[in-house]
């Protein structure tokens, strides 16, 4: 089984696409990744976890239907980096894990718990 961790508000910026519609309406750029990112799911290559920085008192996982990609959002006083973190360090031993973002400390910390790293641009030519 492949996981893909994806740094939610780094592909939002990073995406031209996405960040125009972010610009406008911030749902709106987070429903559009999350789309794209749904799309790559259902294809079957990967298990897609979507990563955002929160606001609540705790760390909130979304999964519509249990076949859906996963979307989480950071609890307060806790990054989404963090959350990558902790998840790589997770799964890295277990399977094929591939985290997307352009935070080069992230891919550093990532890519030293086993995971593969990939950069928003490659992510971008996987979803658009």
């Amino acid at each position: 089984m492949k996981i893909l961790i994806v740094d939610g508000h780094n592909a939002i910026e990073a995406i031209p696409e996405i960040r125009a519609v972010h610009e406008r309406d911030q749902e709106g750029g987070r429903d559009l990744i999350s789309r794209y990112l749904q799309s790559l799911h259902d294809e079957g290559e990967f298990q897609v976890v979507l990563v955002f920085d929160g606001q609540g008192n705790k760390r909130t996982k979304f999964q519509a239907r249990g076949a859906d990609m996963i979307t989480i959002f950071s609890r307060s006083g806790e990054t989404a980096d963090t959350v990558i973190e902790q998840l790589a360090y997770k799964y890295a031993g277990s399977c094929d894990l591939y985290v997307a973002t352009n935070d080069r400390l992230e891919g550093m910390l990532s890519g030293a718990s086993g995971a593969w790293v990939m950069s928003i641009s490659e992510l971008e030519r996987l979803i658009i």
